[in-house]
């Protein structure tokens, strides 16, 4: 079990919930999880959202924030709302100074103000952004285009299986983590969405590890208790570790 917990256990309940909740309703059935009974996860917004996003970076000197607004610009209502929750789920993981919240939360209210969708701060799935799981490096934040893009690449490739198929695939470490894989090497970097989102996906078989160097470096410190040979995968050695 590779949950984690700041001062007691289950102090970072509020986060996993909202991973959980996440992956059911955006994920396996395609709604949003935060504007209730909407479609937003469904493959023909993803593939819009690759359209503009993925396959049309932006190469100005521009902040990443700009380069968004202009790349959403004329979109429908329910682009939008993908966006802020694609958001959502790259600020659940790093955990930082409790200022950070208010960057998040304003974050999100700028893209919204962008197509006057309001945002209720109310709702219960915000409180999660007050807390966090981990460090991510710097790169995390400068690679924002490339860390999203991975986000959007996996979900359309789990749309692909029927919803009845999904959740199996989601609790199955060595398939989801293949999908993962398969996108991540498709974009040509190593980026730390792969460990953020494994690990928010399936808590119980992936660490709460952002960083692939520490990875390395945690199996060649214990490689001495790695005794089966079959076991090649860095995540899976981690778990024997554990």
């Amino acid at each position: 079990m590779a949950k984690y917990y700041y001062e007691q256990p289950g102090d970072r309940n509020t986060v996993y919930a909202a991973a959980e909740k996440w992956k059911e309703k955006c994920l396996i059935e395609d709604q949003s999880f935060i504007w209730k009974d909407e479609k937003i996860w469904t493959v023909h917004n993803l593939n819009r959202f690759k359209a503009v996003f993925v396959d049309n970076p932006n190469q100005t000197g521009d902040s990443f924030d700009e380069k968004l607004k202009k790349q959403l610009e004329n979109e429908s209502e329910d682009i939008y709302k993908l966006t802020i929750e694609l958001l959502y789920f790259y600020y659940l993981f790093p955990r930082k100074e409790s200022s950070w919240f208010v960057r998040k939360m304003k974050n999100l209210k700028k893209v919204a103000a962008w197509k006057d969708i309001k945002i209720d701060e109310e709702l219960e799935i915000f409180q999660a952004l007050k807390h966090g799981l981990g460090s991510t490096g710097p790169f995390y934040n400068t690679s924002k285009f490339y860390e999203l893009s991975l986000l959007v690449l996996t979900a359309l490739n789990l749309k692909k299986f029927p919803i009845t198929e999904r959740e199996a695939v989601l609790n199955d470490s060595r398939k989801i983590k293949q999908l993962v894989e398969i996108n991540r090497l498709k974009i040509g970097k190593k980026l730390q969405m792969q460990h953020v989102f494994l690990h928010l996906i399936l808590p119980e078989k992936f660490e709460r590890i952002s960083s692939w160097g520490h990875k390395d470096r945690i199996v060649k410190s214990f490689d001495y208790i790695l005794k089966d040979s079959s076991l090649t995968d860095v995540d899976e050695k981690i778990a024997h570790i554990r």
